[in-house]
């Protein structure tokens, strides 16, 4: 027997009503209020950086009531309380600190792949890397010392961490530069002076890297983003005022990047602050807050950090606080029917749980790609053919919109994987039908392809 396609005036009709959403609809978040949990005594000060680890809970970099002194001359002396406040990503509630009597002017905090924890302090004039609990691993940099060369910085901002162990430092409020070191901290490269020319910076103050390697910067005085390869080499750059004056710079799993406007900080305010979400290319997609002190407003915002569910978190520095913003469109609304099925599917595909994504299947069902080309029929059979992809920890599939019609659920993904020539991503239609609680058939529709290369 030969299952037939929906018909094509009903997938045309389905497309027509969904195309109109995703060229004029930006995706929607909601700040979660009361979050983090605060009691008497668990004021941060301000929030200088933020990361957050691979079982999703949230690392604050803090200052604990040390501000920055209008003579710009920093203190050596160590902050007496701890820096580093540890946080339950869902209830917020503390689970740990540390730091005390280390730093004296906190600054960048990036998580790497390992769960090690990097840290930048303005002051002290160093850059370390510290275990997931607290002990010191390595430092960079002569204690309280500036200085322009392989083995001193001056004012460094924050750090990006390679793959391979590799990192960068963004070097910083003085030296505006960015350095390459190897994984035990030798000296590697270095490129960027002051100025406003492509590969020049004022102020390099966050740094990111993508899947491709490209280094991410944000060139914060000159309100801009910059790209480069991990050599160096300038490759784009970005700004505009919908980015507006990037402080910091983050990416998701799909290659999304979110930047913190931290505004122009004028004598009087109000001012503009917000976080921003772009494409992977620089195309800004929304922009979220405004100046203010009421939840889901900024007074600085400094940095920000997004977690493997889509949630994103905004230090405000001169707010002295943090904010949980979550996706109130896909992925985590409340589905129910039909789309609690296929939502399950994608929840499965992105945790690269193969039992719980075969599992979504009709034990004979029938997968397809557009319009009759017989790819898996059965679950063992889509069980091999997904088995190797979901291995690849790289992959994941990023929701762009989708519609309900009776049975039929129709998904716009945005799809993040290994391509034969390299990282990218491809973007697909994916049509379902679910009966009895599981997928019967479902109908693969693949379109562009784009490698990281390409940015």
């Amino acid at each position: 027997m030969k299952f037939q396609m929906p018909s094509a005036r009903w997938l045309a009709a389905s497309l027509f009503l969904a195309l109109p959403v995703l060229a004029g609809a930006a995706p929607q978040y909601a700040v979660v209020h009361g979050w983090p949990q605060s009691s008497e005594g668990d004021a941060f000060g301000a929030v200088a950086g933020l990361g957050v680890d691979s079982a999703g809970n949230v690392f604050v970099f803090h200052r604990s009531g040390r501000t920055w002194p209008t003579d710009d001359r920093l203190a050596l002396r160590p902050i007496a309380k701890p820096t580093v406040t540890v946080l339950d990503a869902k209830t917020g509630a503390v689970l740990s600190r540390w730091g005390a009597g280390r730093f004296a002017m906190p600054h960048g905090l990036t998580i790497d792949d390992h769960d090690n924890v990097w840290l930048t302090d303005v002051s002290l004039q160093q850059v370390y890397k510290f275990s997931h609990s607290g002990e010191l691993l390595l430092t960079l940099g002569e204690r309280g010392v500036p200085g322009n060369d392989r083995h001193h910085f001056n004012r460094p901002t924050a750090v990006a961490v390679a793959p391979d162990g590799s990192f960068y430092v963004a070097d910083g409020y003085r030296n505006s530069r960015i350095v390459k070191f190897s994984p035990e901290g030798k000296f590697l490269l270095q490129w960027g002076t002051r100025g406003t020319k492509p590969g020049q910076f004022h102020v390099p103050h966050g740094i990111a890297l993508d899947a491709a390697g490209h280094v991410l910067v944000a060139d914060r005085e000159n309100s801009r983003v910059q790209v480069f390869d991990g050599q160096g080499a300038f490759l784009a750059q970005w700004s505009g005022p919908l980015l507006g004056r990037p402080y910091a710079v983050a990416l998701d799993h799909a290659g999304q990047v979110y930047s913190a406007d931290g505004g122009d900080q004028p004598a009087a305010p109000p001012d503009r602050s917000a976080w921003v979400l772009l494409q992977a290319d620089g195309t800004p997609i929304a922009r979220f807050g405004q100046w203010g002190r009421a939840d889901g407003e900024f007074q600085m915002a400094h940095s920000i950090a997004v977690d493997a569910a889509g949630a994103v978190y905004v230090g405000d520095i001169t707010g002295g606080r943090v904010q949980k913003f979550i996706p109130t469109m896909d992925p985590n609304p409340k589905y129910s029917g039909p789309a609690a099925v296929i939502q399950e599917n994608v929840d499965a595909y992105n945790a690269h749980d193969v039992d719980r994504f075969v599992a979504t299947f009709a034990p004979e069902a029938d997968l397809f790609e557009h319009p009759d080309k017989l790819l898996a029929h059965g679950q063992e059979a889509i069980r091999q053919r997904y088995a190797a992809r979901l291995a690849d920890p790289i992959v994941h599939a990023t929701i762009r919109n989708r519609i309900v019609v009776g049975d039929y659920v129709v998904d716009h993904e945005l799809v993040r994987l290994n391509l034969p020539e390299g990282p990218g991503t491809m973007e697909a239609i994916v049509t379902s039908e679910v009966k009895d609680g599981r997928i019967a058939r479902a109908w693969l529709h693949f379109g562009p392809k784009k490698l990281d290369s390409e940015k």
